[in-house]
């Protein structure tokens, strides 16, 4: 046994990751539209 507990039940987790989603739509629209991928390739070079 480690002793690790996690901080967030499965419920509350899925509850913050969906709140989270949508209180940052524009990062979203960034990801889905391809913006993301080209900011990434900019700076870091293209995978």
């Amino acid at each position: 046994e480690l002793g690790w507990k996690p901080a967030e039940t499965f419920e509350s987790g899925i509850r913050k990751t969906v709140q989270w989603y949508l209180d940052n739509q524009g990062w979203v629209n960034n990801v889905l539209s391809g913006n993301y991928r080209q900011w990434v390739e900019k700076q870091y070079g293209k995978s």
